[in-house]
């Protein structure tokens, strides 16, 4: 594989928290979930760095450092600033590309637009999300009621209790998941587009929200080889969990 120094210059604002690796072989892009941010990949950088792998997580507006910047509502877009940061600081090295739960789908977006760009895409992962063949019986999420939205984002369960007692700041995460999943829901997917590279799905075995029958359906989106992995664990990958899924990313890169 080709190795290059690295650097994180240029890669801001929509790359941020990456942890140079010189001579580093291999990219992961990280895409985070509704209302998550780039620092929430920070471990997973300084992991992975250990074994030459460069992550690099993707930074919405909105929040974080961006956190005055208006919230970002074009796909394409999105995927033509993070694509734009691969052509020019990539280095030729193989990448792969990591969702969790809508940002899979931003994921997705994104492999699509890069196999058609940038050579080396090696594997697409997507975490605790519903498949397009499968989508959300309260499709489109991101247009319920408040409260209904609220209930729905208490059962992924990543609001501490101590948020809902402050009305602002539980009024600026929901808004801010809320704009990240109209990113989403609201793209027009094609339906006969495949991607070529592999494809695996993960899924927490005591996940409510993403039916463990319905991971088959990513399979839809690859031409490729197609993997799910149950992992322990609910919506969100506990340690044990996530020490499973760099081990698999590793893996990829061999």
């Amino acid at each position: 594989m080709t190795t290059r120094p690295s650097t994180s210059t240029g890669l801001a604002p929509w790359i941020e928290y990456v942890e140079p690796v010189a001579g580093s072989h291999a990219v992961l892009v990280c895409c985070p979930h509704a209302g998550g941010a780039a620092s929430g990949y920070r471990p997973w950088a300084r992991r992975l760095a250990q074994v030459g792998i460069e992550v690099w997580p993707v930074q919405l507006p909105g929040r974080e450092g961006r956190f005055n910047e208006p919230f970002q509502l074009d796909l394409d877009h999105l995927s033509d600033a993070v694509l734009d940061r691969l052509q020019a600081h990539g280095g030729g090295r193989a990448y792969a590309i990591y969702g969790h739960s809508a940002g899979a789908y931003a994921a997705w977006r994104l492999a699509m637009a890069t196999e058609d760009r940038v050579a080396g895409l090696v594997h697409l992962f997507v975490g605790a999300s519903r498949p397009p063949t499968h989508p959300d019986p309260a499709f489109p999420i991101h247009r319920l009621p408040d409260q209904a939205f609220l209930d729905r984002l208490l059962t992924y369960g990543r609001i501490p209790d101590e948020l809902l007692l402050h009305e602002e700041l539980l009024e600026l995460a929901t808004t801010t998941a809320r704009a990240d999943l109209r990113l989403v829901e609201d793209y027009a997917w094609p339906r006969e587009a495949k991607l070529a590279c592999p494809v695996t799905a993960f899924y927490g075995v005591r996940d409510t929200t993403v039916p463990l029958t319905s991971q088959h359906g990513w399979q839809s989106i690859t031409a490729g080889r197609f993997t799910e992995l149950p992992l322990p664990g609910g919506h969100f990958p506990p340690p044990q969990a996530e020490e499973q899924i760099l081990e698999v990313v590793r893996r990829a890169f061999e």
